[in-house]
């Protein structure tokens, strides 16, 4: 038996060489792979050194033709002289071939890991958005394992994850543990703290158990093999049919570490489940929390172009990784020889983790060899003019030139401000993977346009061309210039030379961004950078200007009432007085500055409400919600140029003004459906006094905290849900 013994490891030695030259032979991969790793405790690596040893042992190199070093290629949390530093996710990761989020729990100053002793952990709103967006409009695959998802990720963020990947989270997560008695300290002290603060009971179990906790109220629940809960306290993994045919595994070897319970929405996308080896006793404790005994262990959500994964547990956390990885065949002699009763925390990795990576990783691989993803071009004509255009008005209808012919536009819009939860307007906080994910819903939804009030950051404008260059049906804009209304209402003149050069500089500057052409330097309240994403294309029109104070069109009115009407090199007005004088000059001037810098022209517009509109209201009880008018019919194109057209455009809301639901030609008014409808009547009457196609540009109600307006039909300004 000696004789054997030694010559089995004399004819290892001598393979070794043979071994290591098949390995060194073989053709290798390039994969630019991002791996995501928040959990580094004292910059230990173990929640992603198995996934860079693998990577390094398949032959898979970095763009760059370099090796993965789990030191350096991963984004996360990294210790430098001892000191945790964070290292962001990129804003663009649509480049890579993979992402894969292996840990976002994070790192805390004390052993309990309270929030308030967070240094860095959970994955933020922000960076699910870019991760997303990668996804989605680029096609780069994703992984994503336990606990990339869970605390300390806020609630918001793990509910959209969950919901995207298709799955639900229960609320508990659970773990193995060899020794409840914890002789190696192997049990958080958080954990044990929280089982004795939960109904003041004493923690003192012995031997194997399965421990629950219960995010949400720190709820800790234990099975013991000592108490007769379970039999045996490993948690095993079954493949599904599904699972079988996709990995080639039969049976998995026992799983020892954190997993997280959830729901799947569809029962076909589940590959693996957990089951817990639960007796009759264990499984009414599991009823009685709320716990069920079998429960998805991976989850394949496939898309259009590539597919996403979640791991519901730590798969690629492994308790020992060689530091060699250049022989052959390696990983199969690991997966033959790792006998699950000998090496209990390294059996799971080599056996079940690494062939279904190998599976994964090949999945990866293969979509280099799919067709190069469509990318669709605007068509663009040119007017008499010689100027570029592919929208324009026709009759009382938007059209625009869509494969060699003209179609309506039936428009379907969306508003976007510049402002989302957490943060001001002018913080210009929207990064572009959540413009991205707004524009994906945005065409699900049916809708085709959107109108935003202002310049919004290049990412709004990089995002939008990305979404309409690989989208048959491309979303439009109407491109607002917004003004400060605090210099109007005080001069009460829109003459005044420093509010005319500056909004002049603002709608230049916009135009130039919106032809992927500005730098914009950074000013407080307004949206900078450098903008170099060309959307011109598919800008269906400007909207320029905002609700205009009534008092200073009044007065604008009387102090220019008899200046000469005005007639500029595209535009000119015919009865016009005031202020419709000076918003036709800008307009004018737009349309000039746009045609000689960029030979481009397109329909358009002002901002307009009801309180200024050209409809006379004797039932409006408050006297300046009737005083002014800016009428759009006194401003048109010069005779004889081939230009887009114009159209108006209104906010009509139904809680205001007072007339609406005041005025009997309104509330006795009958619309199509028969029934009496005082908003329907006053569209009615402000289509009938214009000359030119109305675009309502806002209308609904608000779903706020505060209520300004009320309605005597309830819809009210304010106070509703959403």
């Amino acid at each position: 038996m000696r004789y054997i013994k030694w010559f089995v490891m004399f004819l290892c030695i001598l393979l070794m060489p043979l071994v290591m030259w098949f390995w060194q032979d073989r053709d290798g991969k390039q994969f630019e792979i991002l791996i995501v790793n928040k959990t580094v405790p004292d910059g230990d690596l173990r929640e992603h050194k198995g996934l860079t040893w693998l990577l390094n042992h398949l032959h898979i190199k970095k763009a760059d033709g370099t090796s993965y070093n789990e030191k350096e290629d991963y984004v996360g949390v990294a210790y430098e002289n001892n000191k945790a530093v964070v290292k962001e996710i990129p804003d663009d990761i649509s480049s890579f071939d993979l992402i894969y989020v292996a840990d976002t729990y994070g790192i805390y100053e004390t052993q309990q890991e309270k929030r308030s002793d967070k240094i860095e952990g959970g994955l933020s709103s922000k960076e699910w958005t870019t991760i997303q967006h990668a996804v989605d409009i680029k096609g780069v695959p994703l992984i994503m394992e336990f606990n990339s998802i869970s605390s300390p990720t806020e609630p918001t963020v793990r509910q959209e994850v969950s919901r995207y990947l298709g799955f639900e989270q229960q609320g508990w997560t659970g773990r193995y543990f060899k020794d409840l008695a914890n002789k190696d300290c192997e049990i958080p002290q958080w954990l044990i703290a929280s089982y004795e603060a939960f109904g003041n009971r004493t923690w003192s179990f012995k031997g194997e158990g399965i421990v629950f906790v219960k995010e949400n109220s720190e709820e800790v629940q234990v099975l013991s093999v000592e108490n007769g809960d379970i039999d045996q306290s490993t948690v095993q993994l079954t493949f599904t049919e599904n699972g079988k045919d996709k990995f080639n595994i039969e049976k998995s070897s026992p799983y020892r570490y954190w997993f997280d319970i959830t729901k799947p929405f569809n029962e076909d996308s589940v590959l693996a489940d957990f089951e817990l080896p639960v007796n009759d006793q264990g499984q009414a404790l599991l009823d009685e929390w709320g716990i069920p005994a079998r429960f998805p262990a991976v989850i394949e959500k496939k898309q259009e172009s590539v597919n996403s994964y979640y791991l519901a547990g730590d798969f690629v956390d492994a308790h020992e990784i060689p530091s060699f990885y250049q022989y052959s065949g390696f990983t199969k002699v690991k997966e033959w020889f790792t006998v699950d009763s000998v090496f209990q925390e390294q059996s799971f990795f080599w056996k079940t983790y690494v062939p279904m990576m190998k599976v994964l990783l090949e999945e990866v691989g293969n979509i280099d060899k799919k067709v190069e993803t469509t990318v669709y071009k605007p068509s663009v004509l040119q007017n008499e003019e010689g100027l570029s255009y592919n929208t324009k008005v026709n009759g009382d209808r938007f059209e625009v030139y869509q494969n060699g012919q003209w179609e309506t536009l039936t428009v379907k819009g969306v508003n976007i401000g510049m402002g989302k939860p957490g943060a001001f307007p002018g913080e210009a906080a929207i990064s572009k993977g959540e413009y991205a994910r707004w524009f994906q819903q945005i065409g699900e939804m049916n809708a085709n346009t959107i109108r935003v009030y202002t310049l919004h950051p290049p990412a709004f404008y990089e995002a939008l061309k990305e979404y309409n260059e690989s989208h048959e049906e491309p979303l439009y804009v109407f491109q607002g210039v917004w003004v400060d209304e605090a210099p109007l209402e005080e001069t009460l003149d829109a003459f005044t030379p420093e509010i005319t050069e500056r909004f002049q500089k603002e709608f230049k500057k916009i135009t130039d961004a919106v032809h992927g052409n500005a730098i914009v330097k950074q000013q407080p309240g307004h949206a900078y950078g450098t903008y170099e994403a060309d959307i011109s294309p598919y800008v269906v029109g400007w909207i320029v200007g905002i609700e205009w104070y009534p008092f200073m069109v009044d007065e604008m009115s009387k102090k220019y009432a008899n200046m000469n009407q005005y007639k500029g090199q595209y535009i000119q007005t015919t009865n016009a007085v005031g202020f419709e004088l000076w918003i036709a000059e800008q307009m004018d001037i737009l349309t000039t500055y746009e045609a000689t810098e960029y030979k481009w022209t397109r329909p358009m517009s002002f901002t307009n409400w009801v309180t200024t509109d050209n409809i006379k209201q004797p039932a409006e009880p408050i006297e300046q919600e009737d005083m002014a008018s800016v009428d759009p019919n006194h401003i048109q194109y010069n005779e004889g140029l081939s230009m887009p057209g114009m159209f108006a455009s209104y906010h009509v809301y139904p809680y205001y003004p007072d007339f609406l639901y005041l005025d009997e030609r309104y509330t006795e008014y009958i619309d199509h459906r028969g029934k009496k409808n005082y908003y329907a009547g006053y569209l009615h009457d402000l289509k009938a006094a214009h000359q030119m196609p109305i675009l309502i540009a806002e209308f609904g109600i608000p779903a706020s905290r505060g209520l300004t307006h009320v309605n005597p039909f309830g819809w009210n300004q304010g106070f509703h849900t959403e």
